[in-house]
């Protein structure tokens, strides 16, 4: 409401001072009246100015809506599930300790998946069955395609156990060995990495990591997606005559997503919530100066635009003051539109999770209307209805925002 306030007071007083200086024939304030750029000078530096302008605001909309085009265009991924309950893990008479499986049938899906923003969005995945036998060292080979980049792993399984930390608490499956994964392009490896298997869910590496987090582009005012698409294991044990069926990922991965979250560890954390401030100047005091690191490159071609319309009038100190509370304007209208693009996301109970997700770290992203957001991230971190991890992260979101009104 403050930015709202200063705005309204900026425009009005443009507005007064444009009309002062236009009904007075005395005042001259900046020497001598100044000629008229040429005709030709002046349509092309408006319309440069406008087409800057328009770039901005389309550029904006696009990125807007680019962070749920994963779950418009998501394929179908199925996966193999066991069909019947499947077999009880064995657990000791005290029932709490390690039992190590001597053979059981394990199935395997390997499946990578975008953890940017806080989500998990499949956006490939794989099946394997393994005949799992003590004493015998099977392995598992597969690979991807991400992007210009043929990503290949190896699994090579070691131990299975039955681990059970409470005597009250249900026992789990616990996979031990290595991977290795390894990207090529050409033929020629350019990444490799490797580690343990200590879960029946891993994180077994990063596909495509292009940041350590979100950017705005020099066109938009907006955070830019960025994937961050790792590879994902998880196990499950089925009985030896389970004729198995085919499933949906996501309520897979859904049913899943407390696994991932515990083996992507400080990963999962919103980053994006606790950077914001020293990646997008909240810390500056002066109010022009905090909206410029806000929108970033964007503000200079904001003002390069004001710049080059002022050229079209004759007094061009004064259309460049006018010019310039139009385009805040400008900006504050395209931040509003795009607040309510997430929010509607955010208010829809039938959304997918990831896409609600998104819109709510990305609701955060407002200059002028923090105070809406943070009204609307209180109120779902209090809904009992959105899933636990929504509540956690709006509830986290409300907390910095709450910082910086």
């Amino acid at each position: 409401m403050k930015r709202l306030t200063l705005l309204a007071a900026l425009v009005l007083a443009a507005g007064v001072a444009a009309v002062v200086i236009t009904i007075s024939r005395r005042v001259r304030p900046f020497g001598r009246r100044p000629h008229p750029r040429h005709i030709v000078v002046r349509i092309v530096c408006g319309a440069l100015g406008l087409l800057v302008l328009g770039a901005v605001g389309i550029s904006t909309w696009l990125d807007c809506r680019r962070w749920y085009a994963a779950e418009a265009a998501a394929p179908t991924l199925q996966i193999r599930v066991p069909a019947d309950e499947p077999p009880p893990l064995p657990v000791k008479p005290g029932g709490s300790g390690v039992v190590h499986l001597r053979q059981g049938r394990l199935l395997l899906h390997v499946v990578a998946a975008d953890v940017a923003r806080g989500t998990l969005r499949p956006v490939q995945a794989a099946f394997h069955e393994v005949l799992w036998e003590q004493g015998k060292l099977p392995r598992v080979e597969g690979e991807f395609e991400a992007g210009e980049a043929t990503v290949s792993y190896t699994l090579t399984i070691s131990g299975a156990a039955s681990v059970a930390d409470r005597p009250e608490g249900r026992p789990r499956l616990e996979i031990h060995g290595t991977h290795i994964i390894r990207s090529q392009i050409a033929g020629a490896v350019f990444h490799a990495d490797s580690g343990v298997l200590d879960g029946d869910a891993e994180v077994l590496g990063a596909l495509e990591r292009r940041h350590y987090g979100p950017s705005k582009q020099p066109l938009s005012i907006v955070l830019s997606p960025e994937p961050d698409v790792r590879l994902l294991a998880f196990f499950a044990l089925a009985a030896p005559d389970d004729p198995l069926a085919d499933a949906p990922l996501a309520p897979f991965l859904e049913r899943r997503e407390p696994d991932v979250v515990g083996a992507l560890g400080s990963d999962t954390r919103h980053d994006v919530l606790l950077d914001r401030r020293r990646l997008y100047g909240y810390h500056v005091p002066a109010r022009g100066f905090g909206l410029a690191g806000h929108i970033g490159l964007s503000s200079l071609l904001v003002l390069a635009a004001v710049v080059l319309l002022a050229q079209v009038f004759r007094r061009r100190s004064l259309a460049f003051a006018g010019l310039l509370a139009a385009a805040i304007v400008y900006v504050a209208i395209l931040d509003r539109a795009v607040l309510g693009h997430h929010l509607a996301h955010l208010n829809d109970p039938a959304a997918p999770t990831p896409a609600r997700l998104v819109a709510c770290a990305q609701a955060t992203d407002t200059y002028f209307f923090r105070r809406t957001a943070l009204d609307k991230l209180r109120w779902v971190g209090r809904d009992r209805k959105a899933p636990p991890r929504l509540r956690s992260l709006a509830a986290e979101g409300a907390a910095m925002l709450s910082l910086y009104r």
